[in-house]
């Protein structure tokens, strides 16, 4: 049977649609999700706080009286050293794959559980990988919804360019197909992994 917006297949055989629209987006547009974080970062600036722009002359006045001249330049040696653009991430979940797709197994007496997300890092090193999804979960915190991404913030591989993090899931995202991303440097070179959660 096939959705009648999209005319995408449709998991359940008795649906006129599929349940979520993002299901629709995923077959009129595959890379929708990518080029939607393109645009959510595009000409977009870091927030850098007083108290970081304080903290950091600080710092570099104490490197200056306990450890010399030498110690800094060494140090920005390394940082100049660092270019986002000569890296790529690989994105994998350690679950079975249907048609391409990552199949999570939800815990079902569980109210909410977590699932991880591995990647590499080529060429391996340490490095920040960013987290992105334009999937969400909502929690009422002392009478106030809190809505967050299934995933978010950033990691840090390890030295041989491997790492994990952790994706949120609740009931309610069972039966539904979700989206993370994950990239190296912010708005590019990214990748996208879809998983289904049954």
């Amino acid at each position: 049977m096939k959705c009648e917006r999209c005319n995408g297949e449709l998991k359940n055989k008795d649906a006129k649609y599929h349940e979520d629209i993002y299901d629709c987006c995923d077959v009129v547009n595959p890379n929708w999700m990518k080029e939607w974080l393109e645009r959510m970062n595009k000409n977009k600036e870091p927030y850098v706080s007083d108290f970081v722009k304080w903290s950091k002359s600080v710092v570099v006045c104490f490197a200056l009286l306990f450890c010399g001249c030498e110690w800094i330049d060494e140090q920005l040696t390394v940082q100049d050293l660092y270019n986002g653009d000569d890296y790529e991430i690989e994105l994998y979940m350690k679950t079975e794959m249907l048609d391409d797709i990552y199949q999570v197994d939800y815990p079902n007496p569980s109210s909410h559980s977590y699932v991880s997300v591995y990647y590499q890092i080529t060429p391996p090193r340490i490095h920040r990988v960013f987290w992105a999804s334009p999937d969400s979960f909502t929690v009422i915190h002392h009478g106030y919804p809190i809505t967050e991404p299934i995933i978010n913030y950033s990691t840090y591989s390890k030295e041989d360019g491997t790492g994990k993090q952790m994706i949120y899931l609740n009931r309610s995202m069972i039966n539904k197909r979700l989206s993370i991303y994950g990239y190296v440097s912010e708005g590019e070179k990214g990748e996208v992994l879809v998983f289904d959660v049954y």
